[in-house]
């Protein structure tokens, strides 16, 4: 069980890039994942609105400015990447690199796409970077090696405390619908509105956090992104093993 599940989150990250974009030229998607279209309905009006209205676009640009000082010069995402990070469980489809000079060869990429590769890059790194750093897991039981995998990958309360820490939590739009078909809400939640709104609210910030690495992902490749991920999450002085070692202490 434990081998099937390492070489799960350790499989290579070309398996899912090769599925995410599909070229505007012909308009149709290359690969399996264009199914998902009929399951989630798509947030276009999104984009449109930053496009169209002067009022909306300012509040979402105030809203994204702490990720602009969060990523740096070196990342930079625009405002309308920006956007699609906010809206965390929103799924629209962005250009990302266009090329006005030949606007056929664009390529359209789909946000949740987007969010599957960061999930997929900060797993690997992760895990890699922690618990499969040294051949000295191959001496544990599969039951611990498996354990801290779980509280690394599953535990979502460690993102969102290392949004809230990096002053990113509040910038997450949560959309008048509240996403609900896209979020599985567990019975252990509760029915009262402000505990449900609260774990949509987190819901979406974990989105906004794997849709932003996805973008630095597709834009400045794999290795830039994994070392952004080691040095400014993963081992950031307020970064996910902070957050951990604070917990058990």
């Amino acid at each position: 069980m434990l081998k099937s599940n390492t070489k799960q989150i350790l499989n290579p990250i070309k398996r899912i890039q090769h599925g995410l974009a599909y070229s505007s030229r012909t308009q149709k998607p290359i690969t399996k994942y264009s199914q998902d279209r009929k399951r989630y309905a798509y947030d276009e009006d999104t984009l449109t609105r930053i496009e169209k209205d002067e009022n909306y676009r300012g509040i979402t640009e105030n809203r994204v400015k702490p990720y602009t000082t969060f990523l740096g010069p070196e990342f930079e995402l625009n405002i309308p990447e920006l956007t699609c990070v906010a809206y965390g469980l929103s799924n629209t489809e962005i250009i990302i690199n266009e090329n006005k000079e030949d606007p056929l060869n664009n390529v359209i990429y789909e946000t949740k796409k987007l969010r599957q590769l960061g999930k997929i890059l900060y797993q690997y790194t992760l895990l890699t970077d922690t618990v499969f750093k040294s051949p000295e897991y191959l001496s544990r039981s599969d039951e611990t090696v498996k354990y801290d995998m779980e509280v690394l990958v599953k535990d979502n309360s460690l993102i969102t405390e290392f949004m809230k820490s990096s002053k990113l939590y509040d910038c997450s739009f949560v959309d008048s619908q509240f996403n609900v078909r896209r979020i599985h809400v567990h019975r252990n939640i509760g029915e009262e509105r402000h505990q449900f709104i609260q774990y949509v609210k987190d819901q979406t910030v974990v989105g906004s956090f794997y849709t932003m690495l996805g973008f630095l992902l597709i834009k400045y490749g794999r290795e830039s992104t994994k070392k952004f991920i080691q040095s400014n999450i993963i081992h950031a002085p307020h970064g996910i093993l902070q957050i951990i070692y604070t917990r058990l202490s």
